[in-house]
């Protein structure tokens, strides 16, 4: 299934549990193999408000336990948004210690060895950076595009293969959420145009 923007196009295979993120102007995935936090589950396209960025459209995908991610576009904004809402079906609170929300591999049309990464913790090559607890962008300075991740971000590992510099966004490894059974939403992780 698919959605899109003025400026982006977000593509879900409900059988993979898998997206990806490619830009309107030269149609080129620059995000693949995407994943969720979640398990996957039931996946359709949803209307949605937000009083940020008015109405758009959204991949909702409901997991067995209820939990639900949502992938959205919304018009005039140049970023995929995501967001999940956790569920806990049980009777007695449960401790959410870490929250993958989500990964993707990134191609940028280059090696990665030619791109950089900026966050909280600087400049640097992609696989020598360490993470940053804001923000982290994976760009091309020759051409000055890439994609940012915002919110936690975890730093691409050191190991890239065929030149896409895997990136993920993480929940803070401080502390623990306490999940009842009243729903908790996140959101997080903005993706623009390359």
């Amino acid at each position: 299934m698919r959605i899109h923007n003025e400026a982006l196009r977000v593509e879900y295979d409900e059988a993979a549990a898998r997206f990806s993120v490619s830009s309107k102007g030269n149609g080129r995935a620059f995000a693949a193999d995407g994943r969720l936090g979640g398990e996957g589950g039931t996946a359709k396209i949803v209307l949605i408000a937000d009083k940020s960025f008015g109405e758009g459209q959204a991949i909702e995908i409901a997991a067995p336990n209820g939990s639900r991610d949502w992938i959205m576009l919304f018009p005039g904004v140049p970023f995929v948004l995501f967001q999940t809402s956790l569920r806990n079906n049980g009777q007695e609170p449960a401790r959410v210690d870490r929250l993958r929300s989500v990964s993707a591999a990134l191609d940028l049309g280059k090696e990665a060895a030619r791109l950089r990464a900026f966050g909280t913790a600087g400049l640097t090559a992609p696989d020598q950076n360490p993470g940053s607890y804001a923000y982290l962008a994976v760009v091309d300075p020759e051409t000055r595009s890439g994609a940012v991740a915002g919110r936690p971000a975890g730093p691409p590992p050191p190991s890239i293969s065929a030149g896409r510099p895997p990136t993920s966004a993480r929940s803070a490894r401080a502390g623990s959420l306490p999940l009842t059974r009243t729903p908790v939403a996140t959101r997080g992780w903005p993706w623009p145009i390359p």
